[in-house]
């Protein structure tokens, strides 16, 4: 009917309806609309779409390792989360026609602030604070093939849009029940429980406390004479690590706030991947950091104190605790 009706209005010399800017519109709205439920799984046989375009948004900003080969770990960590973070909301808002609660953005909305304070604060460091940095990973670029630059580009890619997975979940939740019919502006089809905002707390808590230890320690060492001496100042007189500390809270906050919004086994398995990746590299992290430590300040009796009697969690040790001291 309709293009029988745009041929009636050609022959009379006018505009069909179906090409005036308002349909026009109304066209892209609605066929966002339709790739965003295809990309989402609102079929269960297309949810790989979603999938593949996060993993593509990952493989851009994590391939700032080519620049240099710590950037997979680092800044490029970073980017991948930050590009991924930022193109969700951004294109949520668009697609829904109802709002997406603010909670949800929020939720998503922090990682794209953990991703641009990190960014700034790693290359800060780099090039202002601490330049010998930069030579030491111009020297590691310089060692490493193009095979292990590609291996570790498409592995980090993939664990790096898996930690993203409950920002993405809980976005496509808000997107599919603020394009039907029968809901309400600013609802979702899953709600913020408690245990869910619990998750939002965690994030805040994880990105504050990392970014006062990143202050904290970076200030210290900016200091004439501290450049190699332990930082025993404010959240680092407390905790063995707590910037890494802060990162482990945030992802935890960051996986919580996506419960509810899980709908398949799969969905489960890759949110839980991705927290479990980050839990495994930062305990590495934190393992190998600490055995460093123990090489530069192990003839200091305070830090040898220090570490008999904190951990990662505050002035007391823990059972599951690597012992280092006996290294």
């Amino acid at each position: 009917q309709s293009i029988k009706l745009s041929l009636q209005q050609l022959k009379k010399g006018e505009v069909p309806t179906a090409l005036t800017p308002a349909s026009i519109v109304g066209y892209v709205k609605d066929g966002s609309t339709g790739a965003m439920r295809t990309l989402a799984g609102y079929r269960p046989n297309q949810r790989v779409g979603i999938l593949m375009a996060v993993y593509t948004l990952s493989l851009l900003g994590s391939s700032l390792g080519f620049k240099s080969f710590l950037y997979f770990v680092s800044v490029g960590y970073c980017a991948s989360i930050g590009i991924i973070a930022a193109v969700a909301l951004i294109l949520s808002n668009i697609w829904t026609n109802k709002g997406i609660p603010f909670l949800s953005n929020l939720h998503t909305g922090l990682a794209l602030l953990w991703s641009i304070r990190l960014t700034a604060f790693l290359l800060y460091r780099e090039y202002i604070n601490w330049p010998q940095w930069h030579n030491k990973l111009t020297e590691v670029d310089e060692r490493v093939s193009t095979q292990s630059k590609l291996t570790i580009w498409i592995t980090c890619a993939t664990f790096y849009s898996m930690m993203m997975l409950p920002c993405i979940y809980r976005l496509k939740d808000a997107v599919l029940s603020g394009t039907s019919s029968a809901s309400k502006p600013g609802t979702a089809i899953a709600h913020w429980g408690p245990v869910a905002k619990t998750g939002i707390v965690l994030q805040l808590t994880g990105l504050l406390l990392e970014s006062i230890a990143d202050h904290q320690k970076g200030s210290f060492k900016r200091r004439d004479g501290n450049r190699h001496r332990w930082c025993n100042i404010g959240l680092w007189s407390v905790f063995t690590h707590p910037n890494y500390l802060g990162e482990l809270v945030f992802w935890s906050g960051t996986y919580i706030g996506g419960l509810g919004c899980y709908t398949s086994i799969h969905e489960w398995f890759l949110a839980t991947g991705g927290l479990l990746f980050s839990l495994t590299v930062m305990k590495g992290a934190i393992d190998s950091l600490s055995s460093k430590h123990l090489r530069h300040y192990g003839d200091d009796d305070e830090y040898l104190e220090f570490r008999r009697t904190h951990s990662l969690l505050g002035p007391f040790r823990t059972p599951f605790q690597k012992n280092l001291l006996s290294l």
